[in-house]
């Protein structure tokens, strides 16, 4: 199993399982924008720092990056997620795009499409 996959399985278990114990937008504090709050983040950081990080690993960018879109998501609302994955899949289908990027972009859709999915799940 590649660590990508591997990461991801483990981040997106953390965030389905997390979001059990947050509470719902209805009754979460004025801080929840839905899917992310500080009680979420904070459990997310939690789980990364748990993971095994080598000096040749990529999975502390992975885990980065599920923790940088969670405060964008906390910062901007739930909206981004949506606005973010559209903006994306039009530069990951462009031919223009570099292929270097076009793997970084494919890499934030994946994290903000596991997060759009528990969104639109609750």
């Amino acid at each position: 199993m590649c660590a990508t996959h591997s990461l991801t399985h483990t981040l997106t278990h953390t965030l389905t399982h997390t979001l059990t114990d947050i509470p719902s937008p209805t009754t979460a504090t004025t801080t929840t924008t839905g899917v992310i709050d500080e009680a979420f983040l904070d459990a997310l950081k939690a789980a990364a720092s748990k993971l095994d990080f080598t000096s040749d690993s990529k999975e502390a960018e992975y885990a980065q990056q599920y923790i940088t879109v969670a405060n964008k998501v906390l910062a901007k609302g739930n909206e981004y997620l949506a606005n973010e994955l559209a903006r994306l899949g039009k530069m990951i289908s462009s031919p223009s795009v570099l292929p270097e990027k076009r793997t970084k972009f494919q890499l934030k859709h994946n994290v903000l499409s596991a997060y759009y999915s528990v969104q639109t799940s609750q």
